[in-house]
């Protein structure tokens, strides 16, 4: 190593610049522990610096355990890494939590070996709970009409796969827009799917690798995913973007929580019907219902309850038509039939009621933030009470 040190040979020796020089080595970042010590002679004094070579780790991406609830620490692939780094990435998460609202937050890191030769540095959270965070006063909404045309000139970037989109105000009032560079996708990664298989949640996904990074469609990609309900609802908390400028690639980790293979379900009042359902294989479940009042729905005469059971398999939006189905002899082809339409007339009405939604959009304009709301569905209230209307239908019908 070429280091440049205070203290040189044929010089007098100064205590000072012994004690800079261990300031150097430290500053270095390339040894965990440094000190100095001198032996002295007829001839004079030799210094005699003792070093600890500090591991340095090539970094591959960064993983968080079990989700990263929302958290910003990227570094780049192939960043050579110390353990002291590492520890400040870490502190850095924590620091991110606790602004968050999680107080009590707990992290803890280390370096995991990859077949290629590389790290993952694996960071584990443990947020605790959260408590409540202040809010601010709501900003002032921008013109309506410029957050139209603001919206989009956004959507056209999310389109080529622009990530940072910044509006600002000049001194006239136009708006001044900001595009970062455009990301490619890199990898689509999944963790926690125990079991359930990659080509299952990859199907739900409208983005490809190599496609521009759209995150319009990688937003409705996670809804359609969350439609299908094989998972605990994800948020932009399990979806993590790590991306790299140099390469303009942006590699894409969604951290899954898979739902219980076993619920209890009442509903009611009239009629009464419970469940009890449980996953056997993928996508299919095997279901126990008991149905009462069954003279109003007409499947069987003069009696009170029907037991039935039943061969499910939920509605996924990636399977379309080929899911949504449920096999129960007791109900017969009329009753298999209408529980088919009523699934897929629910499941396919549903998402188009709901309309889209987008992230709200700030405009910086001088000292001061207004706020680009985005806008709510056409005919809102009627889409609310018509989503209303559609779930009363299809479950009566189903049941």
């Amino acid at each position: 190593m070429d280091v440049k040190l205070a203290t040189q040979v044929g010089r007098p020796y100064d205590a000072a610049a012994v004690a800079e020089d261990v300031r150097t080595l430290w500053n270095i970042g390339r040894f965990s522990d440094v000190r100095a010590e001198t032996e002295e002679d007829e001839d004079g004094v030799d210094v005699i610096f003792h070093v600890v070579k500090e591991p340095r780790y090539s970094i591959h991406e960064i993983r968080f355990e079990p989700h990263p609830f929302g958290l910003q620490v990227t570094v780049e692939p192939g960043t050579i890494m110390t353990r002291a780094q590492a520890a400040q990435s870490a502190a850095n998460a924590r620091e991110q939590l606790i602004q968050k609202g999680y107080a009590d937050a707990k992290v803890d890191w280390r370096f995991a070996p990859t077949t290629h030769g590389e790290y993952d540095l694996l960071i584990k959270l443990e947020p605790g709970n959260q408590g409540r965070r202040h809010k601010d006063p709501p900003l002032p909404s921008a013109p309506k009409a410029m957050c139209e045309s603001l919206f989009e000139e956004r959507r056209e970037a999310e389109y080529k796969g622009i990530l940072d989109f910044n509006v600002s105000l000049d001194e006239s009032g136009v708006p001044v827009i900001e595009k970062g560079k455009p990301y490619t996708l890199g990898r689509l990664t999944f963790y926690g799917h125990h079991h359930y298989s990659d080509a299952l949640i990859r199907s739900h996904f409208q983005i490809d690798e190599g496609d521009p990074l759209d995150l319009f469609r990688l937003r409705q990609s996670v809804v359609r995913l969350n439609q299908a309900a094989l998972f605990e609802p994800v948020d932009e908390r399990q979806v993590h973007i790590a991306t790299n400028e140099k390469t303009g690639v942006a590699n894409v980790t969604i951290n899954l929580t898979e739902r219980k293979r076993h619920a209890w379900s009442f509903s009611g009042p009239v009629p009464v019907a419970a469940s009890i359902t449980g996953k056997i294989i993928s996508t299919y479940g095997l279901s126990f219902h008991l149905l009462a009042f069954d003279t109003i729905l007409k499947l069987t005469a003069n009696k009170r309850l029907l037991p039935v059971l039943s061969l499910d398999r939920a509605f996924t939006p990636a399977e379309g038509w080929k899911s949504g189905l449920m096999f129960a002899p007791q109900l017969g082809w009329r009753g298999t039939v209408f529980s088919y339409a009523s699934v897929q007339l629910q499941q396919r009405l549903l998402p188009k009621l709901a309309g889209t939604r987008a992230p709200d959009l700030a405009v910086q304009s001088g000292d001061k933030t207004l706020l680009c709301r985005y806008p709510k569905p056409r005919f809102s209230t009627v889409r609310i009470g018509a989503s209303f209307v559609v779930r009363f239908a299809t479950t009566f019908s189903g049941l």
